[in-house]
């Protein structure tokens, strides 16, 4: 009878180390604001979308990013245990320089971006551009902008109706 125990044991915890060796994780898509390439202002705040395959029982915690090579940016994330094309969607700032980045993404099956599962280059890109002049927030350059407008108009209708003498 013992015998038999053992090899009960044996068996089921083959299937569990199997299983675990089976365990996977694939980044299958990544999205910034639906999109596979995007506009954004410098500092913008994006949704950034992750689509996952987990399978043999991964676990998935939390998630990191970068812009090129810069450093990572770690979230912590909904925790999820196994399944196809589950979607995480978290929010990320653009880089304050412009220019046309390529963000990267990699999955983790520990809080605070620990033990690595996962790794995607093949994500969505970025192009920051320096677009704050035209927020409300410069309103004197605006202002400015306007009183320069209104004394060059003023100055062409005065050379072409006031009669020369």
């Amino acid at each position: 009878m013992a015998k038999v125990k053992l090899f009960l044991i044996l068996v089921v915890g083959f299937f569990v180390v199997a299983q675990g060796v089976n365990a996977s994780a694939d980044i299958t898509n990544a999205v910034l604001n639906g999109a596979g390439t995007i506009v954004s202002e410098s500092g913008q705040k994006i949704t950034a979308t992750v689509t996952v395959d987990l399978s043999g029982g991964s676990l998935w915690k939390s998630t990191a990013y970068n812009f090129g090579g810069e450093d990572w940016t770690c979230v912590d994330t909904v925790d999820y245990l196994s399944g196809v094309g589950i979607n995480e969607s978290f929010e990320i700032t653009a880089p304050m320089e412009p220019g046309t980045k390529k963000v990267n993404f990699k999955i983790f099956e520990q809080n605070g971006c620990d033990k690595e599962l996962a790794f995607s280059s093949a994500t969505a890109s970025l192009l920051t551009a320096f677009i704050n002049f035209f927020h409300l927030g410069n309103l004197w350059l605006w202002v400015f902008v306007a009183i320069v407008a209104i004394l060059i108009l003023v100055y062409i209708l005065k050379f072409l109706f006031v009669k020369k003498k």
